[in-house]
């Protein structure tokens, strides 16, 4: 919407909105979101405007070196080539442009994207900062409403999803299952004597313990398979589309993964053992 807005208000090069990592704000993504601009005032009178086309690429290596400025310098940075070689921000500018704007976008204090826009006519600058500050307004809307999704629906300390979302899921994928004649596997993991273990350790160990073994399904299951917990140290695997010989092959590999893990944690080093149901 943004974009498309730019598009037909301003005249310009190209933009690109680059987002921050959610996990650590100082770190860039690999991403960045681009979009071309018209170039031509007489083009525009006419009001043709060329196909909208929205691309998500690797940030480039301006868009890093903008990402990193950012970082320890969180303000509006605008460059006009006026060969002015006293101007700190003059090395930002990309090769061949006119004129460069890059505004940071602030939510609850954090530095959570960038967006910047190249070969703006300098008349436009405050009008696309004002743009850009909208702009944030709802950026930080959208991070809130997932924010308030992601809670629903996950469990607050290993995040794996909710034992209540992984019902509806299930209902669903074995109506679809049904529907399509698909095969459908369901697989129940249980940490064996964790009530003893947590009696030695602390509950405190058998948080991490229990973090670490969602990090371990996740990491042995596909992305199309939903990992849930369904109680204290029970937890849930749907697999779509998946037989029960490929559900005991997964079964398999998990439960020995898990034997041959190290958990760590704070002073303590030890080891558990799961067993595993599939229906």
């Amino acid at each position: 919407v943004l974009a498309g807005y730019l598009q037909k208000t301003f005249i310009f090069k190209e933009a690109e909105l680059i987002l921050m990592d959610e996990e650590n704000e100082f770190l860039c993504q690999e991403t960045v979101y681009h979009a071309e601009g018209l170039r031509d005032n007489e083009a525009k009178a006419k009001g043709v405007f060329p196909k909208l086309d929205i691309s998500q690429r690797p940030l480039s290596g301006h868009a890093r070196r903008i990402c990193q400025l950012s970082r320890g310098d969180i303000r509006r940075i605008q460059i006009i080539n006026t060969g002015w070689a006293e101007n700190p921000y003059m090395n930002f500018l990309p090769k061949g442009a006119k004129t460069f704007m890059s505004i940071p976008m602030i939510v609850d204090d954090k530095l959570k994207g960038i967006l910047t826009i190249e070969d703006l006519e300098t008349k436009d600058f405050e009008k696309f900062s004002i743009l850009s500050s909208q702009f944030s307004l709802e950026m930080r809307r959208i991070i809130l409403y997932e924010k308030i999704e992601q809670m629903a629906i996950t469990d607050g300390l290993t995040k794996a999803f909710s034992k209540r979302y992984m019902m509806e899921r299930l209902s669903e994928e074995f109506e679809r299952s049904s529907r399509h004649n698909f095969n459908l596997s369901f697989i129940m993991v249980d940490i064996d004597y964790f009530k003893n273990y947590n009696d030695t350790y602390g509950h405190m160990v058998g948080d991490v313990v229990l973090r670490d073994i969602v990090a371990l399904l996740k990491d042995n299951t596909r992305e199309v398979d939903l990992v849930g917990r369904f109680g204290g140290e029970e937890f849930c695997i749907i697999l779509p589309e998946t037989n029960k010989e490929e559900a005991f092959l997964v079964s398999e590999r998990i439960r020995e993964v898990v034997e041959g893990h190290k958990f760590k944690a704070y002073d303590e080093l030890t080891t558990v053992t799961i067993s595993v149901g599939i229906a």
